[in-house]
């Protein structure tokens, strides 16, 4: 894990004590140990005192990769968006908050994404698109119309891709986790991952 920083705490054993059996008949050997354990604390936080400790070794400079120091939490979760989220670097070196973007007139609120604009949905998939279809169902009774909602990729290579206004003409199909089928639906994972015609014909569904 990668926190901040964390406190230290020094462990002493004393009064050591080993002891062993032999069994007289069967000849097998076993053994057991006990020592006493005093724990204090470092009178440093756990950074410093690995450095002291291990001072002009690797372990002194890599223990900075787990405790990163106060105010330092936005550039080491940009690294790790990057490394195991697959970040695309090239439009932006840091993580992109679109929730409450104005947009000709309009003001949206980022439900989910990935990449730059990271912010996974659910875990329980059937529950992530329950509140997708609750959220695009809300515009019905005031409006006569399911929610438009606004889909950004920057890095698609199709530029009629990279931002897409989506205005749901009819009710989506029931729930399947997955690509999309004749029957079938997982609104986050169509609009994130697999983009595809079935149930989403334009100017049809």
């Amino acid at each position: 894990p990668v926190v901040t920083e964390a406190a230290c705490v020094s462990a002493t054993g004393s009064d050591l004590n080993y002891k062993f059996i032999v069994d007289r008949d069967s000849g097998e050997v076993s053994a057991t140990h006990s020592v006493t354990m005093t724990y204090e604390d470092c009178g440093t936080d756990l950074n410093t005192h690995v450095k002291e400790v291990h001072r002009g070794t690797s372990i002194a400079t890599a223990i900075d990769e787990y405790l990163v120091g106060s105010n330092n939490c936005d550039e080491v979760n940009a690294d790790y968006l990057n490394d195991e989220q697959l970040l695309v670097t090239s439009a932006t070196t840091r993580f992109t908050n679109i929730d409450g973007a104005v947009e000709e007139g309009i003001t949206w609120k980022q439900v989910f994404g990935k990449g730059i604009f990271f912010l996974p949905p659910h875990l329980d998939a059937a529950r992530a698109d329950e509140e997708m279809r609750t959220l695009m169902e809300a515009c019905v009774e005031p409006l006569g119309r399911q929610c438009m909602l606004l889909r950004k990729c920057p890095s698609c290579t199709s530029e009629v891709h990279r931002n897409i206004v989506y205005q749901r003409l009819t009710p989506f199909p029931a729930f399947q986790e997955g690509i999309s089928t004749a029957d079938t639906v997982d609104i986050p994972n169509l609009f994130m991952n697999q983009w595809r015609e079935n149930n989403n014909v334009m100017h049809v569904d």
